[in-house]
């Protein structure tokens, strides 16, 4: 025990199914010399997504949610959904279906709380003419 007497404190484990939605401390995770931004492409089973329960990881919940909103029996879909992390932007979903492309984008609007603050706004954005929802915790 240390001489501050409290325990130290656990670190925090990342998501196994969508790594908190964090393109850092991942296997695969790379940071480009020249930028300095750290990059990562996860490839999700959507019945990974379909077992994450409500008291579960937010950050799985948060791709839920937008799935749920915008995608039409996606907890059916048996190809992989493909989430693009790139530090400090916004993140990528894209998927096939019916053997078209389809993808969403989840971000903040400037100004506004982060997409993963379970209280902040997120808008998403789809490949069915930019619709944009709001989601509300």
């Amino acid at each position: 025990m240390p001489l501050s007497g409290r325990k130290p404190k656990a670190k925090s484990k990342k998501c196994k199914v969508c790594n908190n939605l964090d393109p850092r401390g991942h296997r695969n995770s790379h940071t480009d010399t020249e930028s300095g931004r750290t990059t990562l492409c996860c490839a999700i089973d959507p019945l990974d997504l379909v077992a994450v329960r409500e008291n579960g990881c937010r950050f799985c919940r948060l791709l839920i949610r937008a799935l749920d909103r915008l995608v039409k029996d996606w907890r059916r879909m048996r190809t992989a959904i493909i989430v693009d992390l790139v530090d400090g932007k916004t993140i990528k979903v894209t998927f096939t279906r019916s053997k078209e492309k389809k993808w969403l984008e989840i971000y903040s609007p400037k100004g506004q709380s982060s997409p993963i603050n379970p209280f902040g706004l997120t808008i998403l954005s789809n490949s069915q003419g930019f619709q944009r929802i709001t989601l509300e915790s």
